[in-house]
């Protein structure tokens, strides 16, 4: 008894004459799949951005641009991940794109200037600085 091998399946977005299989789930080669799934993401990220935030298409990309393609708190580059929209909780009003990181901390301060200073207070003169305890470990 022979195993029935069923036909290979071919990408329908290479052109006719091309033979690259299509491996996937789907009727693409890789390529094409990587491709169909960016373009989905990227997608999906522009509805999120315009229904949460209210940025129109191509707002989120031209913010991008004018901060330089960098945080616009650290001035570094986003490696893997999206940039975060930061945005003033009270207003709604989006302030500029930044790390996930830098966002949650944001969020936690909740807007707050009070906190902000406080918190540059605390970490230019701390407590222990200024009570004379600021030695270094194994300083006596």
């Amino acid at each position: 008894m022979s195993a029935v091998r069923p036909t290979p399946r071919h990408c329908v977005d290479c052109p006719s004459d091309s033979k690259r299989p299509a491996p996937k789930a789907g009727p693409r080669c890789v390529t094409h799949d990587r491709a169909v799934r960016q373009a989905r993401k990227a997608r999906a990220h522009q509805q999120r951005v315009e229904k949460v935030y209210g940025l129109a298409p191509g707002e989120y990309e031209a913010l991008l641009s004018f901060q330089g393609g960098v945080c616009a708190l650290c001035g570094k580059p986003s490696v893997k991940k999206r940039l975060a929209v930061d945005h003033d909780h009270r207003t709604g009003e989006v302030r500029g794109l930044i790390h996930g990181w830098e966002n949650t901390i944001l969020g936690r301060i909740r807007d707050s200037l009070d906190w902000a200073n406080n918190l540059v207070a605390y970490l230019t003169r701390s407590p222990a600085s200024r009570a004379g305890l600021n030695r270094k470990p194994g300083e006596l």
